[in-house]
């Protein structure tokens, strides 16, 4: 069936003014989507990149006065609430009374003022009312684009976003019929692009399939640069803006993504170029409740795809496989693996799982082969006991199946081991944990936007304290404790305990994110870590007195021998799925992530002995204890329990200074960060940067690494306060002293089931029930 022959399942405009922009979009969020110089004045207030403003004239007396000599040799002139791209020119130079456009026409000073009448007029208007004149920044497309285009202009993405899913997106590319402009009706090309790569599919001209570009080039020929960032930018637009069905128009612009304008009624022209039917996709995620924006974006690359179905679009001559009533699958994403017997069912509207199906960290899809196909599916759960089924498989997923209704004996399942309902209560628990926990990234909402500029500013003149800028996050955080709430919290199971304070530390961590930048942020850091006592202080200072340094005299490493001995060390270890990547900036030499990704700082100094502890710090304790929790039925054990980073952190230490060897002032960083928080709780980032370079004779680089350590989550950091994470690594490195000492090895090896705290350990019964795979050699 071709796509027009599937009329019924096209979002027309009555379609899409009922079901979605009538329910979704109130009017006052429509208005906002309408003024493009509101739209513009919200998003940069939000740190949301769009293009820059220079003049907006309301009446015809302010364009009487309007002084032109203050435009730039380049601008756009632009009806506030236009629309299909009318009543816009584009002006690349100017000199006197001659513009000439981006087409090389030029124009009198008296054309564009009479044009400048008929926008104020409302001939371009959207109601047909008055309207207002824009002149703004005038962009140039990225780089990459200028290959595939016949002639100037410049191309957008506009994406249709639902629930924060980018759910369909086309690149509009501009030609010469269009004369510079990205607008359909006008001649220029619609691209449909895949959500899932960002890779160019389909093409359509006036409404006619082509498939070469004006230049030669095949429709599918284009990869757009950044597209993760430019779907994270529109889910984020939208979850800004609150427009529930929105279609975002955004372009790659030499300096960067700039938001054009909002659209709170698209979607008709974008299923033509995807050569898909809009309302099955949104439809597929109707019924999802989506935490974040991260989430959205995840979901609509996975599912809105066409590499899963890459064999169905080379052989479209192939029959559909047919299907009974009553089939079997393969789950791919259960945890070691799982074939059950399923009821198809064309009627329903979900997919339904077994409660009792354990699935891997992966989130809200379904990975399933059903007769040799893969699919990727939302699902929901239910209780099949007694059932001679595990699954129900909704019909509006599996289109690419013929279902014969003849076929409908079932065939029996094998015996699984029955859970306790408290045991399936507790699974719900841990992956709706699971879920809010992965939305939250402290650690990197914590880090300032401008480094590397108060940098330069304070080591040349190291007086005035640094004033810090931050990202501002986007969750919704009111919604993330409703979704707390309503976690049931008596539940007899042996690990409820773990989960309550998991429970509690999310909501610290919620309330210290809600105060980056301001003086409370350091309260709740307490909350979260601790504080220095005086006696902790003491004892640092101790340590730092009596143990003896030894300085690191071996070998210089440089960046790319860095990467090529960390890569040797993972194949040997079997982590080939981990990935290093280098950081420009950062305020450690290594980290990493839950995403696989090993970060190596491009400007930290690395030597023979540093880089062997950090093998030992990162890898060995934090990666090591990663893929063991993977191993667990619990997310909790990946993820990490409640203050499981004071014994993360003490691993590491203890396991990088087991190793025997010089690591210089490294090895006294634990105790140095302890004098840090403790007088940054007194001091301004000034004084105590002046501090620890008159008390501890160390360097200005490391004396500002360690202020911004401790200074992070302050906007003015001349204030008093600290970020209290770093106390971790010292008291965390007491604690595992103290553990060895009192219990012994077999007792720490415990710890490497997974992201656990010393005090988890006694929850922890039976060792056979928590399988081990990495585990370092414990002196």
């Amino acid at each position: 069936m071709s796509f027009f022959g599937k009329a019924s399942d096209i979002l027309g405009i009555n379609a899409r003014n009922l079901l979605y922009i009538t329910k979704y979009n109130t009017r006052g969020k429509k208005e906002l989507a309408d003024s493009k110089i509101h739209t513009k004045h919200f998003l940069q207030a939000r740190d949301v990149g769009v293009a820059r403003l220079y003049a907006s004239i309301n009446s015809l007396p302010e364009l009487r006065n309007f002084n032109r000599s203050n435009l730039p040799p380049s601008f756009v002139i632009k009806p506030n609430k236009g629309y299909g791209g009318e009543g816009i020119w584009a002006i690349k130079r100017w000199h006197g009374d001659t513009y000439t456009d981006v087409n090389n026409k030029n124009i009198s000073w008296s054309d564009l003022y009479e044009h400048c009448i008929g926008i104020l007029d409302g001939k371009y208007a959207i109601s047909g009312l008055s309207d207002t004149v824009i002149f703004e920044e005038m962009l140039e497309p990225h780089d990459y684009f200028k290959k595939f285009m016949e002639a100037g202009g410049l191309p957008d993405i506009r994406i249709i976003v639902f629930k924060y899913v980018p759910v369909i997106a086309m690149l509009r590319l501009p030609t010469a019929e269009s004369h510079g402009k990205a607008n359909l009706h006008l001649g220029a090309i619609g691209l449909g692009i895949d959500i899932g790569t960002g890779k160019t599919t389909f093409g359509v001209r006036h409404n006619k399939l082509v498939k070469r570009l004006p230049t030669g080039d095949p429709v599918g020929s284009i990869a757009i640069p950044q597209w993760d960032e430019i779907l994270a930018t529109a889910s984020r637009t939208q979850y800004l803006s609150q427009i529930g069905y929105l279609a975002v128009d955004i372009t790659l612009a030499k300096n960067g993504i700039k938001i054009l304008e909002l659209n709170a009624r698209a979607g008709l022209a974008i299923q033509i170029s995807n050569q898909t039917l809009l309302r099955k996709r949104l439809e597929k995620i109707a019924d999802l409740k989506v935490m974040s924006t991260k989430e959205g974006v995840k979901i609509g690359k996975t599912l809105f795809t066409r590499v899963v179905k890459e064999e169905k679009v080379l052989n479209v001559k192939t029959a559909k496989p047919i299907i009974g009533l009553f089939e079997s699958i393969n789950i791919i994403n259960a945890i070691n693996g799982a074939n059950i017997h399923v009821k198809i069912d064309p009627h329903s509207e979900n997919n339904i799982i077994d409660q009792g199906i354990k699935l891997s960290p992966a989130g809200r899809l379904l990975s399933i082969v059903l007769k040799e196909k893969k699919l990727k599916i939302p699902f929901t759960t239910d209780n099949f006991k007694d059932k001679p089924y595990k699954a129900i498989l909704s019909g509006k997923y599996l289109t690419d199946f013929l279902i014969d209704t003849s076929k409908i004996k079932p065939e029996p399942t094998s015996s699984a081991p029955i859970e306790s309902k408290e045991e399936k209560i507790l699974l719900n628990i841990d992956k709706k944990i699971l879920a809010i926990n992965e939305c939250i990234h402290l650690i990197a909402r914590i880090k300032p936007q401008n480094l590397n500029d108060e940098f330069k500013k304070f080591i040349k003149k190291p007086v005035h304290s640094p004033q810090f800028i931050y990202k501002k996050h986007d969750l919704n955080i009111n919604h993330l404790r409703n979704e707390i709430k309503k976690i049931p919290k008596n539940i007899d199971h042996p690990l409820m305990p773990l989960y309550l304070e998991k429970i509690k530390e999310i909501d610290d961590k919620l309330s210290l994110i809600d105060n980056i930048g301001r003086p409370e942020m350091a309260e709740y850091s307490i909350k979260l870590f601790g504080s220095v006592s005086n006696e902790l202080y003491e004892q640092a200072l101790s340590f730092m007195k009596n143990e003896k340094l030894e300085k690191d005299t071996s070998k210089k490493l440089n960046t790319e021998e860095v990467i090529k001995r960390l890569s040797t060390y993972l194949t040997q270890k079997n982590l080939t799925r981990w990935k290093i990547k280098i950081l420009e900036t950062a305020t450690s030499g290594m980290q990493i992530n839950k995403k696989n990704t090993i970060f190596v700082n491009k400007k930290a100094s690395f030597s023979e002995n540093r880089l062997k502890a950090l093998i030992a710090h990162e890898i060995e304790t934090h990666i090591f204890r990663l893929e063991n929790g993977r191993l667990q039925k619990y997310s909790l054990f990946e993820q990490g329990t409640a203050n499981y980073l004071t014994t993360e952190e003490g691993l590491a230490i203890y396991n990088q200074n087991s190793l025997g060897i010089p690591l210089g002032e490294k090895y006294f960083s634990p105790a140095l960060n302890i004098a840090a928080i403790y007088h940054g709780n007194n001091l301004s980032f000034t004084e105590l940067f002046h501090f620890l370079q008159s008390n501890f004779k160390i360097d200005k680089a490391k004396a500002w690494r360690i202020c911004v350590r401790t200074k992070r989550g302050l906007e003015n950091t001349n204030e008093p306060g600290a970020f209290a994470k770093d106390i971790v690594y010292f008291i965390g490195y007491q604690m595992i002293q103290r553990l060895l000492k009192d219990k012994g090895i077999d007792e720490l090896k415990k710890l490497y089931i997974g992201k656990i705290g010393i005090h988890d350990l006694k929850y922890i019964h039976d060792p056979k029930q928590w399988p081990i795979k990495f585990l370092p050699e414990i002196k």
